[in-house]
């Protein structure tokens, strides 16, 4: 994955992924209460998934969480497929309870 800073386009890696929150390891610290974009590669599909917000909720030196604030409705489908078929025992997640309103 990469996420877009004032300083440009960062590599990192997500290593946690829920419909409401995700943990990344990046090459570069961000700041709490950042908003950021992002390109997530998802396995076996060729586009990368294109985050249009996500705030940062927390940060632990290079480790942080992001809560997704931002995404058109072909990504929010595209993640809720992702995910219905990598955690079956998560409840499905219809596109429109992917914004800003949904999460704690």
């Amino acid at each position: 994955m990469n996420y877009l800073t004032a300083e440009g386009l960062i590599s990192g890696t997500l290593t946690d992924l829920s419909p409401h929150g995700w943990r990344v390891t990046g090459e570069r610290p961000v700041m709490r209460g950042a908003t950021l974009s992002m390109h997530v590669y998802l396995p076996d599909q060729p586009l990368p998934l294109d985050i249009e917000a996500a705030t940062v909720r927390w940060t632990n030196g290079q480790e942080f969480g992001v809560e997704i604030t931002s995404l058109s409705p072909e990504a929010a489908a595209r993640l809720s497929d992702y995910l219905q078929t990598q955690l079956p025992t998560c409840k499905a997640v219809a596109a429109h309870e992917l914004s800003p309103f949904s999460y704690n």
